[in-house]
């Protein structure tokens, strides 16, 4: 059993040290490894004889394989298989490598390169060196990018091969699947999934999300993976399993009344069953603190999810990895998984055993193994990972029941996510103003910029904006407009941006200017998704954008506001709406950003209120965005 400790640079190993399956936790053996990089994920590959290859895929942006000897209990050296893996500086919630050993012996990779593409590529192994001879060529399983979270699967039944992966690359989001026979010839990738994909880049990347991929023994691949937001009795709500079964026939796609987060498959050499945390919307085992398991039936239907462990301290919330492979796949009636308890600062790994010979019994004894050293934790919820990672998953978001009042506020928002925001202010005298956001920019996303602008005695006016990545920008709206006087708000952005570490926006002006630039990153809005605009001005300590209508359920409301009183800084978000960005010193031209959700059509606008009335007076923007 190998688990890897969140955000420290460990791997913990465990064994029984006398024979037969684990009953408690008084006899296992354990030793720490120490990687190189802090472990994003961790995969094991077994050869079915002495060999377990521990992969992990670092925050240095090397994928390692670090051999364990399971004669002599001990890690060899470690092999650095690829250094352009996909890094990112918050492990949580990502999934970029999976391994596994095929029927030929050889040990196949599949990876996210650090350019958001799949790779595959497979190795023959030799203990005696400790080398690894690559036996096929790197090969580009996904030729679109904007992927993640890579499955491997091969064939216990003809050594055929399987990949499955995120794709970002089309709105709504999808899983995609490339097979390779035996003889090492590639189809094509093909879309498996006819739901929209949960994705999210809060806590990492695509946290929750799968997909998980195996293939029985009779040849029949099984692929899950998690739905986007739904109204589920008047609520939204997000985890719906998807159960997704080729028989040679073609790829068909099966929602099951059931959910929860990261839906893990497994079998017992007959059944498929997933794994998984509990979940409010389910008609059982129906608390997120607690593991379930749920069955598939002979016929094709699926049972209610049955109870496998409850903790009346701590929570289960934790993405299960269980045992399976094309080889070495001992004990098959024995379902083997581990997940951990909270809290996240110092997790408990726990093994999990369901023996399916029998019905399973409601609530099976989980067994506790060794805690992990305490280490700093980022956020509570667990995060999605194929094999053993212990890392969090963010709680579900609360969801509003959309208002039917014929101008409704803005509400909080389940469809698209916030993910950071800076602002930067001029001294004055500039032609351009650039703003960095603090961490990398996920490619794929939308950044959106706001910026002000005083004219120090001419017109003020933004007259383009770029960005460090050479993405196109559209100024969508501007308040006044035509730009006149000296002051100037408005709002820019750019879909399915190129991203990157050190991002930069830089806002230009024809003449020297007084320049305040705040840029946003946000995912889950379609590519050329404005939808409406506004704009005014007005004096006072209430300041409105002015009204939008919008034409579809479902879209992001994006505020900006100016006034021209330096010392006029503090600020109130109006109902529904989160103040994201506001100057606190030093500007002629204070901006001030704000986003709230229309989750219906309807009339909206954004709303500011000043501590006091700005002396000559406000102006703002608004800018609606259709949702993925």
């Amino acid at each position: 059993m190998f688990a890897g400790g969140a955000e420290t640079p460990v791997v913990h190993a465990y064994w029984t040290t006398v024979p037969g399956t684990p009953a408690d936790n008084t006899n296992l053996g354990s030793v720490n490894l120490v990687t190189s990089g802090n472990p994003i994920s961790v995969d094991t590959a077994y050869d079915g004889a002495n060999i377990i290859h521990v992969l992990i895929n670092s925050t240095n942006g090397r994928v390692i394989d670090y051999v364990f000897d399971i004669s002599t209990h001990t890690f060899k050296p470690g092999i650095n298989v690829f250094t352009n893996s996909a890094s990112t500086p918050v492990e949580i919630g990502t999934s970029g490598l999976s391994s596994m050993i095929g029927l030929d012996g050889k040990i196949h990779f599949a990876y996210r390169s650090s350019t958001n593409y799949i790779i595959h590529q497979s190795f023959t192994y030799d203990s005696a060196s400790n080398t690894l001879t690559p036996a096929t060529s790197a090969f580009l399983v996904d030729t679109n990018g904007f992927a993640s979270h890579p499955s491997i699967a091969i064939s216990p039944m003809d050594g055929s091969l399987t990949v499955s992966w995120m794709s970002e690359a089309v709105d709504p989001h999808v899983i995609r699947v490339r097979n390779m026979s035996a003889s090492g010839v590639w189809g094509g990738a093909t879309t498996v999934s006819t739901a929209p994909v949960w994705s999210s880049t809060n806590f990492g990347l695509n946290i929750d999300q799968g997909p998980s991929v195996l293939v029985t023994s009779d040849g029949i691949k099984h692929l899950a993976y998690m739905q986007d937001w739904e109204n589920f009795g008047g609520t939204y709500d997000y985890g719906r399993i998807h159960y997704v079964r080729n028989d040679g026939s073609g790829w068909v796609d099966q929602a099951l009344p059931v959910f929860t987060h990261d839906p893990a498959l497994a079998n017992n050499g007959v059944d498929i069953y997933a794994v998984g945390h509990g979940h409010p919307n389910n008609v059982a085992c129906k608390s997120m603190d607690d593991m379930c398991t749920v069955a598939r039936n002979p016929d094709g239907t699926w049972a209610n999810p049955v109870l496998f462990a409850h903790s009346t301290t701590g929570s289960f919330d934790a993405s299960p990895s269980v045992k399976w492979g094309a080889v070495g796949f001992n004990r098959p009636e024995a379902i083997e998984f581990l997940f951990f308890k909270t809290p996240y600062s110092s997790p408990t790994l726990y093994y999990g055993r369901l023996d399916t010979g029998a019905s399973p019994s409601p609530s099976p004894t989980a067994t506790p193994s060794p805690s992990s050293s305490p280490t700093p934790s980022p956020t509570p919820t667990p995060s999605p990972t194929p094999e053993s990672s212990v890392t969090p998953t963010p709680e579900p978001s609360v969801t509003p029941t959309p208002t039917p009042t014929p101008t409704p506020s803005a509400t909080p928002n389940p469809a698209v996510s916030y993910v950071q925001s800076a602002l930067s202010v001029g001294n004055g005298g500039e032609t351009a103003h650039a703003v960095t956001l603090p961490t990398p920019v996920i490619s794929g996303n939308t950044v959106i910029v706001a910026v002000s602008v005083w004219g120090e005695g001419g017109t003020g006016q933004t007259t383009s904006l770029t960005d460090n990545f050479g993405n196109t920008y559209s100024k969508v709206v501007q308040h006044p407009d035509p730009a006149s006087g000296n002051s100037n708000v408005s709002i820019w952005y750019a879909t399915n941006v190129i991203g990157g570490t050190s991002f930069t926006a830089t806002a230009h002006s024809a003449s020297s200017h007084y320049i305040t630039i705040a840029a946003h990153e946000y995912s889950g809005i379609l590519t050329n998704g404005i939808d409406q605009v506004a704009h005014n001005g007005g004096t006072g300590t209430a300041a409105s954008s002015g009204n939008v209508s919008t034409t579809t359920d479902n879209e992001l409301l994006f505020v900006a506001f100016l006034h021209e009183d330096a010392a006029n800084i503090n600020a109130t978000a109006g109902t529904g709406f989160t103040l994201r960005q506001k100057y606190t010193s030093g500007a002629q031209e204070p901006l001030f950003t704000e986003d709230g959700f229309a989750p219906t059509s309807g009339i909206y606008n954004g709303a500011l209120t000043f501590a006091s009335n700005p002396q000559g007076g406000w102006e703002g923007a608004i800018a609606t965005f259709r949702l993925q």
